[in-house]
């Protein structure tokens, strides 16, 4: 590399950082667009009934889920502050993740006597391993901040690849709590739909309308406060200016139609068969399969202004908008690969008596696993294009340096720059279409 300008060197370095940031956006959007698309395809979906008592079990344990998934993610972050020294950090780190994986090579290897005999045994073998895989990410992001953090002015023009490694640290930590919040809500709404459904079936017609009726109070008055809620944190047409600012104030301003509604809830329960099946499914495909077109009609520029403004310029905010956006138009994108699935193996694994995931499992992930994983690819290639745009806003990358370079009226280096972006474009985009190829 004798004889490459300071120009070159730099260009280098934010495509480098700019390749990071579209790979990370691309993981995490596609580790959290998989389930989405399962709940936004019309095919899976539109079969799925429920009684109202499972449709109710489902949302307060879900809701409650996600709380209690948010706070043991924070206190788990918390506990992971504790061990400050970046060594026994790491220490912690080895043993956790050891364990954790000792625990689940004789849950899922091991035969059931080897691996605790009892149901009892085999939960709480779970939730070990779950524990202790969540210390054992909540370290490795604090391992990650410090890492960085230490080698970023060590590394001269090496420094961006350190640099990478903080964002990536101080990113996991940021989304931390909201992740385990949202396995929370997933095991949540499953084991509360799982627990009404049962209950009505084994229950008389009487005594399971009155469940119904106390689960649709308390189902209703829950989603209503939780929506009020995030109505004004999210302060929609400035209503947070019309509310108490204290969170008494506004819990006694929002109990009142959460107990109104609830009731009505409660009433209608009660004229209504509680084996009633409701057709959740298409409701939950209609709210999930909007909430991604609305997403997806945000440009990323604009994603990449409110994440600029939240979080302050850099990677950082250029990687979370990038996220948002993959998991709109992957979600998308694979509901619709769902929904063009060869029904015949479906239809044959149900008829076998099979369940609603063992038929995902066994019918519907072989037949889309190929074009999800070349939608993978693609979407990397777009990030790529995207990221340069998103660092014109302050989202890092090389768009923020040619942005920069533009406004010093440097044009020779930001010619540099842009020749940069037409190279990496240019070879990632063959890459891409020869995986996507081959896989296809």
């Amino acid at each position: 590399l004798t004889g490459l300008s300071e120009t070159a060197y730099l260009a280098m370095a934010a495509i480098v950082e700019t390749v990071l940031m579209a790979l990370m956006a691309s993981t995490i959007g596609t580790l959290l667009a998989i389930p989405i698309s399962f709940m936004a395809a019309q095919n899976l979906m539109r079969d799925v009934r429920l009684p109202l008592a499972a449709i109710m079990g489902s949302l307060i344990l879900a809701l409650l889920g996600a709380a209690a998934g948010g706070w043991l993610g924070a206190q788990v972050l918390a506990l992971s502050r504790l061990v400050s020294n970046p060594w026994l950090a790491l220490g912690v780190l080895l043993l956790a993740g050891g364990a954790a994986a000792w625990l689940l090579r004789s849950l899922v290897l091991e035969d059931d006597e080897a691996a605790g005999g009892s149901p009892l045994a085999r939960t709480v073998g779970v939730a070990l391993v779950g524990a202790l895989g969540l210390l054992a990410l909540a370290l490795l992001a604090q391992l990650g901040e410090a890492a960085g953090s230490w080698l970023t002015p060590r590394l001269g023009v090496l420094g961006f690849t350190a640099n990478f490694i903080l964002v990536l640290g101080n990113l996991v930590t940021l989304l931390f709590p909201a992740l385990v919040g949202f396995v929370g809500l997933l095991l949540g709404g499953t084991w509360g739909g799982r627990l009404g459904q049962e209950a009505v079936l084994q229950l008389p017609d009487g005594t399971a309308r009155g469940l119904t009726a106390l689960l649709g109070v308390i189902g209703t008055a829950l989603f209503v406060l939780v929506l009020g809620y995030g109505l004004i944190w999210l302060n929609v047409l400035g209503v947070r200016d019309l509310v108490p600012e204290t969170a008494a104030g506004q819990l006694a301003l929002l109990a009142w139609p959460a107990a109104v509604l609830g009731v009505l809830v409660g009433v209608l329960a009660l004229r209504r068969a509680a084996k009633r099946p409701y057709p959740i499914g298409l409701t939950t495909y209609t709210v999930v399969r909007g909430t991604l077109n609305g997403l997806r009609s945000i440009e990323p520029l604009m994603m990449g202004f409110v994440f600029v403004v939240w979080v302050g310029l850099g990677p950082f905010a250029g990687i979370l908008a990038l996220t948002l956006h993959s998991i709109a138009d992957l979600g998308k994108l694979f509901s619709e690969e769902v929904e063009n699935i060869d029904e015949g193996p479906r239809e044959a694994i149900t008829a076998t008596g099979a369940s609603g995931v063992q038929t995902v499992v066994y019918a519907v992930v072989p037949q889309i696993t190929p074009h999800y994983i070349a939608y993978i690819f693609y979407r990397w290639d777009i990030n790529v294009r995207m990221s340069t745009v998103i660092g014109f806003v302050g989202g890092g990358g090389i768009g923020f340096v040619l942005q920069r370079f533009l406004n010093l009226t440097q044009y020779s280096r930001a010619s540099v720059m842009v020749i940069a972006i037409a190279l990496v474009v240019t070879i990632l985009d063959t890459i891409s279409s020869r995986i996507r190829t081959r896989i296809i």
